[in-house]
């Protein structure tokens, strides 16, 4: 269930985000579909992006978006994005981000 998981990390992640004084926001369309996968993995995955996003962003806010970004009756892509007004990546580091 995507809106506990988002649920249980930003609470996880605010006390965190508290100590900084980071203000942490979340767009979230009402009436999420359920949607089958691996809650434990899904849960692991944002909490390590907003770790990050409250290690590196000295001061602002982070803010979680989540997306539907195509649907049909027997599949749904659900995009996760973390902005933040942290210090960033370099560019010439951009390509190595996702790389194995």
């Amino acid at each position: 269930d995507i809106p506990v998981n988002v649920a249980t990390a930003l609470n996880i992640i605010r006390a965190k985000a508290a100590v900084k004084k980071l203000d942490i926001s979340v767009t979230l369309k009402e009436g999420m579909p359920r949607v089958f996968g691996d809650p434990n993995r899904l849960q692991q995955i944002l909490l390590n992006y907003l770790s990050n996003a409250v290690k590196f962003t000295s001061r602002g806010r982070i803010h979680l978006r989540v997306i539907i970004t195509s649907q049909t009756e027997e599949v749904i892509n659900v995009r996760f994005e973390i902005e933040d007004t942290g210090v960033g990546i370099r560019e010439k580091d951009l390509k190595h981000l996702f790389a194995r």
